[in-house]
């Protein structure tokens, strides 16, 4: 793909780009509505929604005007109707609604219903589970028939990926179980990811970014050269340097693209959001070379579900002066529950979602 200006083509009309997914990145425009763009910067979806999510197995979860939600295909037709209070992504070909009653189930791509829940909160289904979360406010798993397979017993609980899931204890430190229920990774992080090719980012009790396998052993330390670590994806992890400036390492450690932005996020699909010293966003390959870019009017990014400020007639930007903000919103995790059940009670606040 040649490099072009981002903003020659689509007139600085967007005021948020999300990450690639299945070749198609939602987008909001100036008048707060979303669509979605290909990677030629070309809008194919028009932004006629008030909400949208990423494209998953060929649809995306998007709001009408009405406040209700359903999903289109990548052509931008209708595929189930937007008849939801709230739906969730789809994922092993199965995706999670509420209906009018307030009422969770699950539906198939025909949107017939295939499971239904009696819990308080459910998330979607990886590697044939899914989290689930009781009225007594506990979290477990169940599978595809709706069958308990872990007791509901942890105060938050990720999705499964790559055979583990992560989990908080009744003493707020995180680890990791299997499908069986078994603690594999003992539970004493402030903070985790999900696993990512064998990889998965992890905060001590010393507030100290790491990268650890499966078997909890450290791979990769901020230590003495960065700030900071995000998530591992695509073989490249997005590092802090002491400079204030963001680059990518590989699994070894070594410096693959140098630290020259203000932020800088994970590669879905080959390519990687970054934003340069000049306030521009840009989407960059695995060799650094910019592929799109555009000059974006709003002044806010979204880490970890949290809107963070960013002041770039400045240029100041994420560097570690804001590294106490992503603190306190990785600190927040610890009562997640509450602010999921805040979300997903307004309809409008979800992870992944369109802000």
């Amino acid at each position: 793909m040649d490099f072009f200006k981002f903003e020659d083509y689509i007139e600085n009309k967007y005021a948020y780009i999300g990450e690639f997914h299945e070749g198609l990145a939602a987008v909001r425009n100036a008048q707060n509505l979303c669509g979605y763009i290909n990677k030629e910067g070309k809008e194919v979806i028009p932004c006629n929604y008030e909400s949208v999510g990423d494209f998953h197995e060929g649809l995306a979860r998007v709001q009408n005007k009405e406040g209700k939600w359903g999903y289109i295909d990548s052509t931008g037709k209708e595929a189930i109707s937007c008849n939801y209070n709230y739906v969730g992504n789809f994922s092993e070909s199965l995706a999670v609604v509420q209906n009018k009653e307030g009422k969770w189930d699950y539906i198939d791509r025909t949107g017939k219903k295939v499971i239904q829940c009696n819990y308080e909160s459910v998330g979607d289904f990886h590697e044939g589970l899914a989290r689930v979360r009781t009225k007594e406010g506990k979290w477990g798993y169940i599978d595809r028939t709706g069958k308990e397979t872990t007791r509901s017993r942890y105060k938050f609980a990720f999705d499964f990926s790559e055979g583990l899931a992560a989990v908080i204890n009744k003493k707020d430190k995180w680890g990791y179980i299997d499908s069986t229920g078994k603690e594999v990774i003992p539970c004493r992080y402030i903070y985790v990811e999900n696993f990512h090719e064998g990889l998965a980012l992890v905060t001590d009790c010393k507030n100290l970014d790491k990268l650890i396998d499966k078997q909890g052993k450290e791979v990769i330390s901020a230590g003495d050269k960065y700030y900071a670590l995000e998530d591992f994806n695509e073989g490249l992890v997005p590092a802090l340097n002491k400079e204030d400036k963001w680059g990518y390492i590989d699994r070894t450690g070594k410096e693959v693209i140098p630290g020259r932005y203000i932020y800088a996020k994970g590669f879905h699909e080959g390519l990687a959001l970054v934003t340069d010293n000049e306030g521009l966003y840009k989407f960059i390959d695995k060799d650094g070379n910019v592929r799109l870019e555009f000059t974006a009017y709003s002044s806010k990014l979204t880490v970890d579900g949290k809107t963070v400020k960013l002041k770039s007639d400045t240029k100041e930007g994420l560097t570690h002066k804001k590294l106490e903000v992503i603190k306190e919103i990785k600190k927040s995790l610890n009562n997640l529950e509450n602010v999921v059940e805040e979300e997903l009670n307004s309809y409008q606040k979800r992870l992944g979602s369109i802000k």
